[in-house]
């Protein structure tokens, strides 16, 4: 370039450093302190210029760290300033394009990589996938060590590639959809969740969960597929229900405690109201019955069992009215020389 063409140059454009910065106090539009046509950083005798305005894409926006000279910088706070390329127009050195080292060389990135950097050593980072055929994106939050090491960081990676998608914490907990499957884990590993086209997994120390319903539903088969399932529930009114695939089914409620054949037609219940044993069938009592505890005055024994239970027929209700008829099923009996 000839000298006469390199000499108009510097005269319309040329470099210099952000010193500080402000916000206007309406706009909040960043303004900056410029100093420009230096010989090196510690240079304080440079053209300097207190309020320039920063401009750049709408919704965009930047304020630079202010400078900070070599013998000041700390790990945390290097050395460096904002760099600017800047135009004059009349007094003003306005600038149009700039780079900060102190950011630039916290980050690492490859061909085709775009991205947002920041002097904390936080980033978003969008790049080819592996495959080429979509977008990667990064956004780091890591905390610092006093020396400016990173052990760790909060992280959301994006990756059309595999595909996956995680999300993790700086502790050490996790969430990752990969593969089919999503796995919800603690700090540690020790505790997770994970659901995938094969159910839903969960491993702990504890299990704990706060409804006000909870029903756990185990069908023999997906969907529409399923013909009958096991079941488990319990609610807040005192409710608790085991049912099995066969139709039986053991329940506690705060009146009492049942339980059913899986055709329903026997049952046992446990009341305050007393003990009550109903049934299409027989009855089966293997062993002698002790009535009235250990020390009670009479025992039940296949000999005295169908003379007892005609005596107290008439004190049991609901259906069958008469369990216990002549014309009802018979009522069987083996004795054992154990007491139960």
């Amino acid at each position: 370039m000839p000298r006469w063409t390199r000499l108009a140059v510097d005269v319309v454009a040329g470099y210099g450093r952000i010193l500080s910065t402000t916000l206007h106090s309406a706009s909040k539009a960043v303004l900056a302190r410029v100093r420009g046509n230096e010989a090196d950083e510690d240079d304080d005798d440079g053209e300097e210029l207190t309020a320039e305005p920063m401009f750049s894409g709408v919704g965009v926006y930047a304020r630079p760290l202010p400078a900070v000279k070599l013998a000041d910088g700390t790990p945390l706070r290097p050395s460096g300033a904002t760099e600017i390329v800047g135009m004059r127009f009349g007094d003003s050195f306005q600038p149009i394009a700039y780079r900060d080292l102190r950011v630039s060389s916290l980050l690492n990135p490859a061909e085709g990589e775009i991205g947002i950097g920041h002097y904390g050593g936080g980033f978003v980072a969008l790049k080819m996938s592996s495959d080429d055929t979509g977008t990667e994106v990064t956004i780091l939050a890591p905390k610092r060590n006093d020396d400016a090491s990173i052990d760790v960081a909060c992280a959301l990676m994006l990756d059309p590639a595999q595909p996956a998608v995680a999300l993790v914490n700086a502790d050490g907990c996790a969430l990752t959809m990969a593969s089919g499957s999503t796995t919800l884990k603690n700090k540690d590993g020790t505790g997770w969740v994970s659901v995938d086209d094969g159910g839903v997994k969960v491993t702990g120390g504890e299990a704990f969960v706060n409804a006000q319903v909870i029903t756990l539903y185990a069908p023999n088969g997906a969907g529409a597929a399923a013909t009958k399932a096991h079941a488990f529930s319990m609610n807040a009114d005192g409710d608790v229900s085991i049912l099995h695939s066969s139709g039986a089914w053991f329940a506690l409620k705060d009146d009492g405690i049942a339980m059913t054949s899986e055709t329903q037609t026997a049952l046992i219940s446990l009341s305050g109201d007393g003990i009550t044993i109903r049934a299409s069938g027989n009855v089966v009592v293997e062993g002698n019955v002790l009535l009235g505890g250990a020390g009670g005055a009479a025992v039940l024994t296949v000999a005295n069992l169908a003379t007892y239970l005609t005596g107290i027929e008439s004190k049991l209700t609901g259906p069958p009215t008469t369990p216990f008829a002549a014309a009802g099923p018979a009522i069987q009996a083996t004795a054992r020389t154990n007491a139960l």
